[in-house]
């Protein structure tokens, strides 16, 4: 079972009273994962947001039958899955696990549903999903120029 600590200790959820956070454990269950099992494979229907309270859960794009590119690594205290909040579809990623995993999982659809009944829940997390968004967004874009400023072509072209 989730716990408050569990909530706390999730960077999405730390700034939420202990009073919102009990309104969001009915809507959590634990999952355990063991290594290398995906959580979820590109295609698969979007439904869950995940909080990883033990372990490391790598997203993955398949790129070709020969080469998958690891675009994240999600540890203990942050979150994955968002488009369960945000859009209905299917995932553009695979979610796997480098290690065992227990993860809390939430229902995107029902925990949505709660942030429209309670603005101020809802206002912090957005927030918080924003300052995650950002933070990735800053990470991926450096990893692209640095990746691009070392391709040999672009190297040629600078000189």
């Amino acid at each position: 079972m989730a716990s408050i600590d569990d909530f706390k200790n999730n960077i999405i959820f730390s700034d939420l009273t202990d009073q919102m956070i009990e309104t969001i454990i009915p809507l959590a269950k634990v999952l355990h994962v063991e290594s290398r099992d995906y959580v979820f494979r590109e295609g698969d229907a979007v439904e869950n947001l995940y909080l990883i309270r033990r372990g490391t859960v790598l997203i993955e794009q398949r790129l070709s039958d020969k080469m998958t590119l690891t675009a994240g690594t999600i540890t203990v205290g942050e979150t994955f899955g968002f488009s369960a909040l945000f859009a209905e579809g299917t995932y553009s990623t695979n979610a796997v696990c480098a290690d065992q995993c227990e993860l809390i999982v939430i229902n995107g659809q029902a925990l949505m549903d709660l942030l429209q009944r309670n603005h101020s829940m809802g206002f912090h997390v957005m927030k918080s999903i924003a300052v995650v968004f950002s933070g990735r967004i800053q990470r991926r874009t450096e990893q692209f120029l640095r990746a691009v400023t070392t391709h040999p072509d672009i190297h040629d072209l600078k000189h």
